[in-house]
């Protein structure tokens, strides 16, 4: 997937930085690159949806956020805060690294069960999570599911890529009386 870039840096309030991660190298420039959440922006043009930029390396100095630095995926809907961050490795065994953007409170099976979306490489420019390559939700209100995110190395064996999802809530309003869970989602997408 690639879009034309359009530069604009996010505004003032947005918590950017709250989720950091490197994306491995997702252009194969041979140079890693760097994920940064915004989970509080309106950049998609809805209150505190969120947004991911991806800042391709090498990386000196210091630069204001836009799709100008690689890509900006924002989020959906309003309250999604879409921002949490993680390289994914190669799920899809292109030889790129593919990144995985997660919405904690999207209400995708319900009030803040939330979702992970999967953009695999290469990718730039100005970008939605609705381009997202797949879609991962919670399986219940409140899962809260997306809000820690991991790559996880192949513990299967099978060659792919393996995934972690966090979902501290795992139907909880509170979030006082369940343990959470994390899931384990194997690759080969």
């Amino acid at each position: 997937m690639v879009h034309s870039p359009h530069a604009s840096p996010p505004p003032a309030y947005d918590s950017a930085g709250y989720w950091l991660s490197p994306a491995g190298d997702v252009n194969a420039d041979g140079a890693d690159d760097l994920l940064v959440g915004v989970t509080a922006s309106d950049a998609g043009g809805a209150s505190d949806s969120g947004a991911v930029y991806l800042v391709l390396g090498p990386v000196t100095g210091s630069a204001t956020l836009s799709t100008d630095l690689g890509a900006r995926i924002t989020g959906k809907y309003a309250g999604d805060y879409a921002g949490s961050v993680a390289t994914a490795g190669d799920v899809d065994g292109n030889g790129l690294d593919d990144v995985l953007v997660g919405a904690y409170a999207e209400d995708a099976a319900g009030s803040e069960s939330g979702a992970v979306y999967l953009f695999l490489a290469p990718f730039s420019g100005a970008l939605s999570v609705r381009d997202a390559d797949a879609r991962l939700v919670g399986e219940n209100a409140y899962d809260v599911a997306g809000i820690a995110l991991a790559p996880a190395g192949d513990p299967n064996d099978d060659g792919w890529a393996d995934i972690l999802v966090g979902a501290p809530g795992t139907g909880d309003s509170a979030y006082t009386t369940t343990p959470g869970s994390a899931y384990l989602l194997y690759g080969g997408f």
